[in-house]
């Protein structure tokens, strides 16, 4: 299995992507219900961040 990238353990670097990328993920939901004129911008970028989120969480785990 894939244990590093670039050096470091790759349990770390997808614990990090958990951290970072759930907030980023509500924030974009947000932003989304709430400014009804970003909703074209943002539809795709908040669904994509919900499911790197998603997939990523379940890695960590």
């Amino acid at each position: 299995m894939l244990d590093t990238v670039a050096g470091l353990p790759v349990h770390v670097l997808v614990i990090h992507a958990v951290v970072v990328l759930t907030p980023l993920a509500a924030l974009a939901a947000a932003a989304y219900a709430l400014v009804p004129r970003w909703r074209s911008a943002l539809t795709w970028p908040t669904l994509s961040l919900a499911v790197v989120s998603a997939l990523s969480a379940v890695v960590a785990a």
